[in-house]
């Protein structure tokens, strides 16, 4: 079967995420997540037609169909050494809405991306990896520098790579064991 993954593209900025995923090819973007106005532009000039929703913790779940795939790069602000740092005190911390969204939806794949503040904050890494777990998912995670794919600089970004689990349910399998 040639059928394109299906994705669905949170806090999407100017699209990176499923640019990279569609040039990659056998992905197909069906909805996106974003709020300001500017990248609002840019993602309706290169994706026309592809809804936009402005808020993760309103997105009509019952509209999006079958979704193949989350991804995002969650705020970083909670997290980031260039700010407070205030970690799940930070009204901006948007995890607990991505992994309701994973939990309702149920993709086989998700890929979240952060900065690398994030990994040694309590609520940070570890409530990301033991949300996704709780959940059914197997988790990789890594952090890979800028520099890394040659960019002039360091900046350290922490990746989420996650695979939902069988859990018995689908296609009428059952777990034995």
């Amino acid at each position: 079967m040639n059928e394109n993954l299906t994705v669905l593209d949170l806090f999407s900025g100017i699209g990176g995420f499923s640019l990279g995923l569609e040039t990659a090819g056998a992905f197909r973007t069906v909805a996106f997540c974003e709020r300001e106005p500017f990248p609002q532009a840019v993602l309706r000039k290169h994706w026309p037609g592809v809804p936009i929703y402005d808020d993760v913790r309103t997105i009509p779940t019952d509209e999006l169909g079958r979704i193949d795939l989350i991804c995002g790069g969650f705020p970083c602000q909670p997290w980031s050494v260039a700010g407070q740092q205030r970690g799940a005190e930070d009204d901006r911390d948007l995890w607990p809405a991505m992994a309701t969204l994973i939990e309702k939806l149920r993709p086989q794949w998700v890929i979240g991306e952060n900065v690398r503040g994030f990994v040694n904050e309590p609520m940070g890494l570890t409530r990301t990896v033991t949300d996704l777990h709780g959940i059914g998912y197997q988790v990789v995670t890594f952090i890979l520098p800028a520099a890394g794919v040659g960019a002039p600089h360091r900046r350290d970004r922490v990746w989420i790579i996650a695979h939902r689990e069988s859990d018995g349910r689908e296609q009428g399998k059952q777990n034995i064991g």
